[in-house]
């Protein structure tokens, strides 16, 4: 006799495998370092350097998380949050910081960002993807 499986049990890791990720950064070297980190962990990758193209992007082609950066050159990071939420488009988002400020970090959790990353990229990203991905799932 086996314990019943929680109803909204979390899916594994290979369950997000695959899954789309739209990175927006405005620095080119950032975008593509994140791009492959997501890239070798196995998700399906987009990157767009502006706001405006990553709306455009995910109101043509859905993304499963979104990772941002807190400023970018068009608008901030939160300001395409709440666009993606006006466009009724909400991919599970991360957010990025080259610095990590307090203040910032908090509004992004109000804000309903799943994760905020301060600092250069490394394997944090995927962490956070993956764990973002598990909670909208």
């Amino acid at each position: 006799m086996g314990f019943p499986v929680a109803e909204h049990a979390p899916p594994p890791a290979s369950a997000v495998r695959g899954a789309p990720v739209l990175v927006v950064h405005s620095n080119t070297a950032a975008r593509a370092a994140i791009g492959r980190l997501l890239e070798i962990a196995g998700f399906e990758v987009t990157a767009c350097a502006t706001a405006t193209q990553a709306l455009e992007h995910l109101q043509a082609c859905p993304s499963a998380a979104m990772v941002v950066d807190y400023m970018l050159d068009d608008m901030s990071g939160f300001a395409l949050v709440h666009a993606c939420h006006a466009a009724n488009v909400t991919p599970a988002i991360v957010m990025t910081a080259a610095r990590g400020e307090i203040s910032a970090a908090v509004r992004a959790v109000r804000e309903g960002v799943s994760d905020f990353l301060p600092g250069a990229p490394d394997a944090r990203i995927v962490q956070a993807v993956r764990a973002a991905l598990r909670k909208v799932n």
